[in-house]
């Protein structure tokens, strides 16, 4: 998941792609962590919203509040995969 943010960030990725890919991999994960599922869910949902504005308004115009959200979903779906990250990496040294 890292690496499809970091992608996108980086412009190697365009946002329609981010988020089949981010759908695909939610899909995936089990439901062992429902609370981080939602949280992850709901940031993931709010770039869904952000590029179905975008292609209903055109590139152009699109106000700073959605572009703001976009940018503060993937902000938090960066943190929410560190932190599970850390999580699964500290589960594997017994820390």
């Amino acid at each position: 998941m890292r690496s499809t943010l970091q992608s996108y960030e980086s412009g190697n990725s365009a946002l329609p792609r981010l988020i089949e890919d981010l759908e695909e991999l939610l899909l995936s994960l089990s439901d062992g962590n429902a609370e981080w599922r939602a949280q992850f869910r709901t940031a993931w949902s709010v770039l869904v919203e952000g590029y179905t504005l975008l292609t209903e308004r055109g590139r152009y115009g699109v106000d700073t509040e959605s572009m703001a959200k976009t940018s503060q979903a993937m902000q938090r779906l960066m943190d929410l995969v560190e932190g599970e990250i850390g999580r699964r990496e500290r589960g594997q040294t017994g820390a």
